[in-house]
């Protein structure tokens, strides 16, 4: 099974690239260090509990469930009376990180495709290359989930 490592390695760097940009500020109250442990943890239980991907019978993608257990972690956090609650923007950070690493990936798809079609866009609007694009990225979204769908079915 896939191991996830570019997933994963990003997410470590983006952990502890909030770390210290929360260390850094000095206009943000500075997180205890265990929350971010906490949240590498959490994170690390996704990689180890691959067979639970999926909400309501559709398969969940790795970059939604560790978003999810980003919000997991602020939600313990918040509820933790012994440990500090720390910025939400600790947990923001990490999770649009998260996201963006998803948008490198569909970027880099969408560059492909015009790249492998000799496609110019320069002369259509702002506003309908960000309808094509935003078009693409939810097609190919249902694509992938489709297929994640089938194999998964396959492999179980």
């Amino acid at each position: 099974m896939a191991q996830n490592r570019p997933v994963l390695d990003f997410i470590a760097k983006a952990i502890q690239e909030a770390q210290n940009k929360n260390r850094n500020n000095p206009n943000e109250e500075t997180a205890h260090s265990s929350i971010f442990d906490m949240i590498k943890g959490k994170v690390q239980e996704v990689q180890q509990n691959k067979h639970q991907q999926q909400r309501g019978g559709q398969p969940t993608s790795i970059i939604d469930l560790i978003k999810d257990k980003v919000e997991e972690a602020r939600q313990q956090n918040q509820k933790d009376p012994n440990v500090k609650t720390a910025p939400g923007s600790v947990f923001d950070m990490i999770k649009n990180q998260v996201d963006g690493f998803r948008q490198q990936g569909s970027q880099h798809a969408f560059g492909s495709l015009l790249d492998e079609y000799n496609l110019d866009l320069s002369r259509l609007d702002k506003n309908a290359v960000q309808q094509i694009h935003h078009s693409f990225m939810r097609d190919r979204e249902r694509l992938r989930q489709t297929y994640a769908l089938k194999i998964r079915e396959i492999t179980q």
